[in-house]
């Protein structure tokens, strides 16, 4: 009965090889689940070395690996000004202050739209309307009315610019007018009157995204602003003259036809004072913070009397470091603190003539 039992449970491989275990005195059991499982085959180093490497083939080739020429208006554009030996002009067409590798572009790119530009436009490329493209600032310091080296083209600033852009899930007007010495951006938020300011189209929002339920958004201002469409460049270089064209295509330099009496005076200061960029130098012409008796100061000499005592120098390395008549993007870098200040005060202090 124990048997039957046994072999309704299948166990009866299990008691033989018990009985055999006990017959020969042994303690291992052996398995009675059927043959051994084979052990994995192990290649040998010898046979991987000798097994010859496949070559990777790509499944697919980029026209620029095939070679095939890539027919867009902008190469065709930049062939064309290799052609007519614009290229080899001091800067030309295609600035060689290169950004993110690519060449700087300048007013003649606009030249694919042949018809005027003006009135209120949407551009497509960003999602931004222009209501009021503005006008040309041609008076004061006409030079900071221009964009800098990392905006892909170089144009002016208008003043009186006015757009609209939604973004942050929110809707922004965007504008443009002119300050002391050089544009004023304001972006603005249209549902709750805020708005920030500053001296290029970056600062405002890059504000208005760190207040944003995005503050790690990449802000480009200039591209935000609708400056890096060529729509745009064409609207504004229909306002400008033969001079400012020419400018705008690196042929000379920015046209400051009215220079005001700061504005001399900043540039006679960088031409004496070594290491003195124009931000600072325009800042301490401009200031009535720098001199004890609360004037401009009209020339290096002042400078020079003023640093002749150590309470004079004392106070100018105080202007220098830390008044905010100096921008704030002066004096938050770091070669301006370490190493700039101190030879200019080292230099303007000196018994010798500037």
């Amino acid at each position: 009965a124990n048997k039957a039992k046994m072999a309704q449970l299948g166990l009866t491989g299990a008691a033989k090889a018990l009985s055999h275990c006990l017959e020969l005195g042994g303690s291992t059991l052996p398995s009675t689940d059927g043959p051994a499982p084979r052990a994995k085959r192990k290649l040998l180093a010898a046979t991987i070395r000798a097994t010859p490497a496949q070559e990777l083939v790509p499944s697919r080739k980029s026209r620029r690996i095939r070679g095939a020429p890539v027919d867009t208006a902008f190469t065709t554009e930049r062939q064309t000004a290799e052609d007519d030996g614009a290229a080899a002009a001091p800067r030309g067409a295609f600035s060689l202050s290169l950004v993110n590798g690519r060449p700087r572009l300048s007013g003649p790119r606009a030249n694919v739209y042949h018809h005027t530009v003006a009135g209120s436009f949407y551009l497509v490329s960003i999602g931004v309307t222009i209501h009021d493209i503005g006008h040309i600032h041609r008076g004061p310091f006409a030079q900071r009315y221009w964009s800098r080296k990392g905006c892909l083209y170089h144009h002016p600033y208008p003043v009186g610019f006015k757009a609209q852009k939604y973004h942050f899930g929110r809707s922004f007007s965007m504008s443009i007018f002119p300050g002391v010495t050089g544009p004023v951006f304001r972006v603005q938020d249209e549902a709750t009157g805020r708005f920030w300011d500053g001296d290029s189209p970056t600062w405002p929002w890059t504000e208005a995204c760190l207040v944003s339920k995005s503050p790690g958004t990449r802000i480009s201002g200039p591209l935000f602003f609708g400056f890096s469409d060529p729509v745009t460049q064409k609207a504004i270089s229909c306002m400008m003259n033969d001079e400012e064209l020419r400018a705008a295509r690196g042929e000379c330099s920015h046209p400051s036809p009215n220079p005001s009496k700061e504005e001399l005076v900043s540039r006679r200061l960088m031409r004496d004072v070594e290491g003195l960029g124009e931000t600072a130098a325009i800042a301490i012409a401009t200031s009535t913070n720098v001199l004890p008796n609360k004037t401009t100061v009209k020339s290096t000499k002042d400078l020079r009397r003023l640093c002749q005592s150590s309470e004079g120098v004392s106070s100018l390395r105080s202007f220098l470091l830390e008044h905010t008549d100096m921008p704030v993007t002066v004096r938050r870098w770091p070669k301006w603190r370490k190493a700039i200040v101190p030879r200019m005060l080292e230099q303007l202090s000196s018994t010798e003539q500037i």
